[in-house]
């Protein structure tokens, strides 16, 4: 079983349950594996 990468929804969960508001995502290199998350706080 390979990894397991969150999707846009579960990434932004992740960074508003750590107080983030995320204002966008984009994944980047290696098939989608890493994401860009442009956030403020």
């Amino acid at each position: 079983m390979g990894p397991h990468y969150w999707d846009e929804a579960q990434l932004a969960a992740r960074f508003a349950e750590a107080g983030f508001t995320v204002l966008d995502i984009r994944r980047t290199f290696l098939d989608g594996g890493s994401a860009l998350v442009w956030a403020r706080k």
